[in-house]
């Protein structure tokens, strides 16, 4: 799953669990880009400002060799992929 900004959906970062997506995609994640932005650690136009598209939910097949790692802190459950292997990625 990957809660996500449109434009962004073949991201890398995805999750195993839907509910972790969800919080993305319900603005979790632009509060936390907001946080870094204020940081001025990043700068992603598309994500912040009165005029944003809202993010929306995804879920895609991913083959083992899609796979590049996994990361089970933060009860994220991460998987980092190669978006260009992912299979019938889907609006949820």
């Amino acid at each position: 799953f990957r809660g996500c900004h449109p434009k962004v959906r073949l991201g890398v970062s995805w999750t195993t669990e839907r509910a972790v997506a969800q919080s993305f995609s319900e603005g979790r994640g632009t509060l936390l880009l907001q946080k870094a932005q204020h940081a001025r650690m990043v700068t992603r136009p598309h994500m912040v400002g009165p005029a944003r598209v809202l993010p929306r939910l995804y879920t895609a097949s991913a083959p083992p060799k899609s796979i590049l790692a996994i990361f089970r802190e933060r009860d994220e459950h991460e998987v980092i992929v190669d978006p260009r292997r992912l299979l019938n990625v889907r609006t949820v």
